[in-house]
């Protein structure tokens, strides 16, 4: 049985986006079909799928199967001749990222030695893995301005059809696949690369590559880049996002990363001063409860609920009750949930972490410690209050 095959109108005309076709084939209860013929690019090769509809259902996912295309719909199609349109402003889109990679990946190799061995098109933004240790800002700034001055110089874009054979005749940038007939791009005085995609017919249609960032994976760099209108909407909100925090210190825009700098330093300077002062404050505090502790027998007890208090300021606080003779302190912060902490000192011989499991057991949540230090967290209650002083009880 012969083999279901698609024939792939986007490699006749890249422009085209309305057709007729026939179902020849069906799946998963009809809403994915296969058609004699197709404007639709399937997911491949790291490009993404096109979009569109048929017969006004909209199309979900484009993937190949073997020779043919299956077209995921979302919906019901008829058997017989249908009507596709795919929507051009994703097929442009692809159409520049793809484009746009071409430029970059060659811009690296002849500038870095540096080989494309990875490329993936995301909804948001793009990326190459090249194959080298590390990359500078200079480097990626000189592969960013040679990808762009082949957009400025509109160079043509043609597709060269033929045998693998006739293929490595051509001064290709990569080995090529180990496939019988090949599609190799051309970007005029510039680079050949065996490519599947839909690509721009002149590198100006590209418009603009830029580069936003680059990452170590695996030994390799992986390197984020825009082409096009993708370019163009990252720009228009980094300005806008720039302008704003700008005009909110009243400096020009070009000096928002020095004054970042500086308040940067100034607030750690802040946050260190603010640390010094909350360690005296709790020190004073934490004499200030034990000295008002009232005498339970053996031991004083300090029994505190503070509703707005960060737990790990109760911890520090607990820490330095503790440190003063023969008392217990039952703490609790009651902001975003009951967060517990019970200590006692060195020279008392009660078990915060048995009285803990007691307090975790009655509101619902986990916790635990040490004999001489416990802590535990659960939902918030009414009355943490009412709750420390039920623990109390059980002290001793």
């Amino acid at each position: 049985m012969e083999a279901i095959k698609t024939e792939r109108l986007f490699y006749q005309d890249v422009r085209r986006t309305e057709f007729e076709a026939q179902v020849i084939g069906q799946r998963e209860d009809k809403k994915a079909v296969i058609l004699n013929q197709t404007c639709f690019y399937p997911e491949s090769g790291g490009q993404l799928p096109d979009t569109g509809t048929i017969n006004g259902v909209r199309v979900l996912d484009v993937q190949e199967e073997g020779e043919a295309i299956l077209h995921v719909v979302n919906g019901v199609l008829p058997e017989g001749t249908v009507l596709g349109r795919v929507d051009w402003a994703v097929r442009f889109d692809h159409m520049q990222q793809h484009t746009g990679q071409h430029l970059l990946s060659g811009a690296f190799d002849k500038l870095a030695q540096a080989q494309t061995v990875g490329f993936h098109m995301g909804g948001d933004n793009c990326t190459i893995d090249l194959r080298i240790p590390r990359l500078t800002e200079a480097s990626a700034s000189e592969a960013e301005d040679l990808a762009n001055r082949v957009v400025f110089e509109d160079h043509p874009v043609q597709v060269h059809l033929g045998s693998r054979e006739e293929a490595v005749r051509l001064p290709l940038r990569k080995r090529p696949p180990d496939l019988d007939e090949l599609r190799v791009l051309e970007i005029e005085n510039f680079d050949f690369s065996a490519c599947g995609g839909t690509h721009c017919e002149r590198t100006g249609e590209i418009g603009l590559v830029k580069i936003t960032r680059w990452e170590k994976i695996r030994g390799d760099v992986r390197v984020e880049f825009l082409c096009g209108w993708r370019a163009l909407h990252d720009f228009r909100w980094r300005v806008s996002a720039i302008n704003r925090m700008a005009g909110e210190l009243s400096i020009a825009g070009q000096d928002l990363e020095q004054a970042f700098q500086r308040l940067r330093h100034e607030n750690t300077d802040k946050a260190k001063r603010i640390k010094e002062l909350l360690k005296t404050f709790l020190q004073e505090e934490a004499k200030a409860l034990a000295d008002a502790a009232p005498s339970k027998g053996t031991y004083r007890l300090v029994l505190q609920a503070f509703p707005t208090r960060d737990p790990e300021e109760i911890k520090s606080l607990a820490a330095r009750i503790i440190e003063h003779p023969g008392i217990v302190a039952l703490l609790a912060a009651t902001a975003d949930k009951t967060n517990l902490v019970f200590a006692r000192s060195a020279d008392l011989p009660f078990d915060m972490n048995a009285l803990m499991k007691e307090a975790m057991s009655l509101i619902g949540g986990k916790g635990g410690g040490r004999p001489n230090f416990a802590q535990g967290g659960g939902p918030v209650i009414p009355e943490a209050l009412d709750l420390l002083q039920r623990i109390s009880q059980k002290i001793g």
